[in-house]
């Protein structure tokens, strides 16, 4: 397991689209939905698949919980390079992960 740390943009495919804070709307087929955040050990996601598939879930919110819901990777890549310039330094700079077989856990 690695504590090398990234800006990393996650890629799901959500049931629901946020509109606000308090309302989201059923897409029925899902939609694209990108978070973002900054993360150590981003390759663990790949060992709890493997071997713990039931805490996925878990590691998912654990990282990108609080992250803002972006319906264009454009928009998400922005707010990745924000976060970048306020950390500065990272090993892997900015990359997407995608998992849209994954529907994000709400809160």
């Amino acid at each position: 397991m690695s504590a090398d740390n990234g800006i990393y943009i996650l890629v799901t495919k959500d049931q629901h689209r946020r509109v606000n804070e308090y309302t989201t709307i059923n897409t029925f087929t899902g939609i694209e939905a990108y978070r973002v955040a900054h993360a150590q050990a981003i390759d663990n996601l790949e060992w709890y698949e493997d071997n713990q598939p039931y805490n996925v879930g878990y590691f998912l919110h654990a990282i990108w919980g609080d992250s803002e819901v972006f319906y264009s990777a454009d928009e998400a890549y922005a707010k990745a390079k924000e976060i970048l310039k306020d950390v500065g330094y990272t090993e892997y700079g900015i990359g997407f992960i995608e998992r849209t077989q994954y529907r994000f856990p709400n809160h």
